[in-house]
């Protein structure tokens, strides 16, 4: 099910660190979620709690690979976060 995506939701999602290393992680392409666990995280259900909130707010997606998960970014969720940013550089 589809729904339309929240500059808010995205925000929220990217609050926290852990999930910002997700994404950075994931910025080189995709990747199962094995592959994307950050050193710091110490357990696998933890790690899905974090890809859920990421997904739920449209900022990345999956598809399967077998019984694996291919998580990807979703570009087009970070355009809100794009466009509030480039308001700094703006002189």
């Amino acid at each position: 099910m589809s729904r339309p995506l929240s500059g808010e939701s995205v925000f929220r999602a990217l609050a926290h660190p852990t999930r910002r290393e997700i994404v950075l992680a994931l910025r080189q392409g995709e990747s199962a979620a094995a592959k994307i666990l950050p050193n710091h995280l110490a357990s696998k259900p933890a790690l899905s709690n974090h890809l859920r909130a990421l997904q739920n707010a449209g900022v990345i997606g999956f598809r399967r690979k077998g019984t694996s998960l291919i998580y990807h970014i979703n570009r087009k969720a970070l355009k809100p976060v794009e466009e509030f940013l480039s308001t700094f550089n703006a002189g």
